[in-house]
């Protein structure tokens, strides 16, 4: 029996094949897994720019101007005109109150004023008249004083001629000084009279203002039973339990009346980010999904709850449609660093100015290099890259890390 020799040849080329078509596998394999891997990498590329942060605030429009409605007189509520966020101008009825017992204070008030005005009518006549009688008086005796004269100088020449005794012209002129003593009493008098007369009547004229005054309070009072808008704006606010014929006492605060056409921005941010505030720092509020800009006005020197509060200014009045206490939230952009390189921000990258090993590759090539980059700021979007990596470059971080 005849066996058939083996081919050799055959038998060692097949395991040469075999192994050959594995490592080229391999290769494809490890190529394709590669340049995969590579592509599912989320790539970084780094660029020269401006680090630039953006802060977030949140608050409330306020105000300038604000009045309130502040109840001068006391009164059960009549009428309420308007409710919030109607318009007024300043003038314009808000709430009508009524007092019954306020009006007849203002009546008899009216009849006391009348009353003293004819009183100090009625002594002005009797001042006058007493005054006229006097004065008249006076003028009799000056009459009768020159009747004397006139017969004391006759009877002193009759004593020259020894007509008439020295008795009789002693007489004479006793006569004649008597009634010149009683003119100048009547003189006195009537200067006393002068200075009384004016007393009584300041003294009713101080009634009378007295009593003018209190009718003048009691008519304000009166119509300061109409509680209208101080100024031109908007009604803020009325008190929630305001009901018609409720009693209200003087001195209640009922609501508030606002300009709206003067706005600014009470605002507040994390206290950890106070010091990138500055006044007059540029900031962009966002009120119904409309942007306005504006500035930062004030910045309070307390924090409170871990956040601080500050005031901004709009650059250009407000829409009309606009109203107090709407909330609102601003953007502020703070340049942490001028022409820098950055790169998005990645994930892992959380700490700032410090290292981490990241695979950097250039632009356009497909060899990874392994390097410790030294981050510097970091920002929500992008980090800045001191040291480690180049203008283009691309920086990632391998699916597996």
């Amino acid at each position: 029996m005849f066996s058939i020799p083996e081919d050799k040849k055959l038998s060692i080329k097949y395991p040469v094949i075999f192994t050959t078509a594995i490592v080229i596998s391999v290769s494809v394999w490890a190529i394709f897994f590669r340049h995969s891997s590579i592509d599912e990498q989320q790539t970084h590329q780094v660029f020269k720019g401006d680090l630039v942060e953006e802060i977030r605030a949140h608050g409330k429009l306020k105000a300038n101007t604000r009045n309130s409605l502040i109840a001068l007189s006391s009164g059960m509520i009549e009428e309420i005109t308007l409710k919030p966020g109607a318009n007024v101008v300043k003038g314009q009825p808000i709430i009508k109150l009524f007092n019954p017992k306020l009006n007849r204070q203002v009546e008899e008030a009216k009849l006391q004023l009348l009353e003293e005005q004819s009183n100090i009518d009625a002594l002005k006549t009797e001042l006058n008249q007493a005054y006229w009688q006097q004065e008249s008086s006076i003028d009799i005796a000056q009459s009768d004083l020159s009747i004397l004269k006139a017969d004391l100088d006759a009877k002193t020449q009759l004593h020259e001629k020894n007509i008439i005794s020295k008795l009789d012209l002693h007489k004479a002129k006793m006569a004649y000084e008597n009634q010149k003593l009683k003119i100048q009493v009547a003189k006195n008098k009537l200067i006393s009279m002068e200075k009384i007369n004016k007393a009584n009547l300041t003294s009713h004229q101080y009634k009378l203002q007295r009593v003018t005054s209190q009718l003048e309070m009691l008519k304000k009072d009166l119509a300061n039973l109409v509680i209208t808008a101080p100024i031109d704006g908007i009604v803020l606010q009325l008190n929630d339990n305001l009901e018609i014929g409720q009693q209200i006492a003087e001195g209640v605060l009922l609501g508030m009346i606002v300009d709206n056409s003067d706005l600014y921005g009470e605002m507040t941010i994390s206290a950890s980010q106070a010091d990138k505030l500055q006044i007059e720092q540029s900031i962009a509020i966002n009120i119904r999904g409309d942007h306005y800009p504006a500035s930062i006005s004030r910045i309070s020197p307390n924090v409170n709850n871990g956040e601080l509060e500050f005031d901004v200014v709009f650059e250009r009045p407000l829409p009309q449609h606009i109203l107090p206490n709407t909330d609102v939230s601003g953007s502020l952009q703070v340049t942490l660093a001028n022409s820098t390189l950055l790169a998005n921000r990645m994930p892992a990258v959380n700490r700032p100015y410090s290292y981490y090993d990241l695979w950097v590759m250039n632009n356009g090539e497909d060899t990874m290099t392994k390097t410790q980059i030294q981050i510097g700021a970091i920002t929500t979007n992008h980090m800045e890259i001191l040291t480690g990596a180049k203008e283009s470059q691309l920086l990632m971080i391998p699916a597996n890390n």
